[in-house]
């Protein structure tokens, strides 16, 4: 049983949670899911989950690859019981 104030920080408690995040870029419309798996498995269960501890190592594929700017995005945290719009985004 989590102690409150809970606070969502980490991966770890993202992943705990059942909290996803993806990525909506600004540039080429594209969004993602991120997969937690991977970045805990790259970073850790300890490490940082807001923008802040995340935004230097995403990017956005396809900006990329077409030459754009790839780092002009939001992170969307999702709610493990209401998805919202994006519930169908494809994970990346």
């Amino acid at each position: 049983m989590p102690e409150y104030p809970f606070s969502i920080d980490t991966l770890g408690k993202l992943k705990q949670t059942g909290h996803e995040i993806s990525l909506n870029c600004y540039v080429c419309h594209n969004h993602v899911m991120l997969d937690t798996d991977k970045l805990i498995e790259r970073f850790g269960a300890d490490h940082g989950c807001m923008d802040a501890d995340l935004r230097r190592y995403v990017f956005c594929r396809q900006c990329r690859e077409a030459g754009r700017k790839d780092r002009d995005f939001a992170f969307i945290f999702h709610t493990p019981d209401k998805p919202g719009p994006y519930a169908r985004a494809p994970r990346g």
